[in-house]
């Protein structure tokens, strides 16, 4: 036991795979967990990135933004160009911005 009261050499919780905010320490005397000492980060975005959008596009899936607020309008590949469908229903070709390369809400468009 250390000066401070905690038994290393106790066994502590099973380590339980659900529950992400603990740390596994495997040592000689087996299994131990720990509360992690700051909040993990999600495993996965909410949505694709830039780069998966236009693996998407590519099949012909139409995409769009969770915080455009809106799936009628997304972007999609209409003649080896991208291009944007607004809410209205106008078509225009895409001009990319900083914002939507780096945004990791892109998601399928639901269309109605």
């Amino acid at each position: 036991m250390r000066d401070d009261g905690l038994d290393l050499d106790e066994p502590g919780p099973s380590p339980s795979p659900a529950n992400d905010a603990e740390a596994v320490d495997t040592g000689p005397a087996g299994p131990k967990t720990t509360p992690a000492p700051y909040p993990l980060a999600p495993s996965k975005p909410a949505g694709a990135d830039f780069p998966q959008v236009i693996r998407e596009i590519m099949v012909g899936h139409k995409m769009t933004r969770v915080a455009w607020g809106d799936d009628g309008i997304y972007i999609f590949l209409q003649d080896d160009r991208l291009r944007l469908r607004k809410a209205a229903g106008t078509v225009h070709d895409l001009i990319v911005s900083g914002g939507d390369i780096q945004a990791t809400d892109w998601v399928i468009a639901r269309l109605h």
